[in-house]
């Protein structure tokens, strides 16, 4: 345990989040942010599909307004909860998100304590080396509303075209 808390202290650890770390987040229209399962669901039901069609197959039908809208309005000017509040009181390594939304790009903005900067990076970016401790690299790993004009990876097929193409953020340990 005491390995862990001072490996934890000096920054030593990458942290890893996925659509479960925002779900009670709002998004700038006062929504609550939806679960990757319910946003399949909502947009099943946008395109007429079957409730059981994956979230990549139903992602790939929208149209450019209907992403903009279901994708990326959904998850902007996200408002996040207390429940977020600490993150930025620990050094990270560098941190990695599933998530499109904002949210994490907020909270380090309003903390009023925080150890490090939050440095947005879309899995598309080049490599960078890991900055000084202030600075903590965010990498969105299926793209961000802050790049919405990147196109977000849902599926399996986009995930090996991203990483056949050497992609530096898909193979760091």
């Amino acid at each position: 345990m005491a390995s862990f808390r001072d490996t934890l202290f000096v920054g030593g650890y990458n942290l890893l989040l996925g659509s479960g770390i925002c779900l009670d987040c709002h998004n700038g229209i006062g929504e609550q942010l939806r679960s990757a399962e319910k946003l399949r669901l909502d947009l099943c039901s946008l395109k007429k599909l079957k409730e059981n069609t994956a979230l990549p197959r139903v992602a790939a039908l929208l149209t450019p307004e209907e992403r903009q809208e279901q994708l990326v309005k959904s998850f902007s000017n996200c408002k996040p909860e207390p429940s977020l509040s600490n993150l930025p009181n620990y050094l990270w390594k560098r941190l990695f998100t599933f998530n499109i939304d904002d949210v994490l790009e907020t909270v380090y903005v309003v903390a009023q304590h925080r150890k490090q900067t939050l440095i947005p990076i879309n899995y598309d970016s080049s490599f960078e080396p890991a900055p000084d401790r202030r600075e903590l690299h965010a990498v969105h790993l299926h793209g961000w509303v802050g790049q919405s004009e990147v196109p977000f990876v849902f599926s399996h097929a986009e995930y090996a075209r991203t990483m056949h193409s050497m992609n530096p953020w898909m193979h760091m340990d």
